[in-house]
């Protein structure tokens, strides 16, 4: 993961992460990792969940709506 996710555009307030998979997110990094790469993995793991949120809750895309809308904004 390279640069931090706040210069992204990302924002870290009101993203939310489970102990369970912050733990173990924790475990699969190497000893030392910067501050930076930290960031970036809580902000994928919190953005990861909230898609598995947003699946199971049935709030998804079709495919084809998918399409049409990244044709919509890349207009």
């Amino acid at each position: 993961m390279g640069g931090c996710g706040y210069l992204w555009g990302m924002d870290a307030r009101g993203h939310t992460v489970t102990k369970k998979a912050l733990l173990k997110s924790v475990r699969e990094m190497p000893d030392r990792v910067s501050v930076e790469q930290l960031i970036d993995r809580l902000l994928l793991l919190s953005k990861i969940e909230r898609g598995l949120e947003q699946s199971a809750k049935g709030e998804v895309y079709t495919t084809e709506e998918a399409r049409k809308r990244l044709r919509k904004w890349s207009k």
